[in-house]
């Protein structure tokens, strides 16, 4: 996975971007019942189901790398 090797700043970047992405495509889906009928939504959402894992993935090693920064700062005082 080429996202888990990239530098912290991409990561963050992808990680807020699919997060406004999920937020924006929930609220819509809450205000729109004919969402389905729209081929280019239907397309995005599989895009978003896809990302679904890297998103996880890459929100859990920014987790983990803010805990071992957090557990180093605590060895090293």
């Amino acid at each position: 996975m080429l996202l888990m090797h990239s530098p912290l700043e991409l990561r963050v970047e992808f990680v807020k971007a699919f997060q406004e992405f999920n937020n924006a495509y929930e609220a819509l889906d809450d205000y729109n019942d004919d969402m389905e009928t729209f081929k280019a939504l239907t397309e995005q959402v599989k895009r978003l189901e896809e990302y679904l894992g890297v998103y996880h993935i890459v929100k859990g090693s920014l987790l983990g790398e803010k805990g071992m920064e957090m557990t180093q700062s605590r060895i090293t005082r």
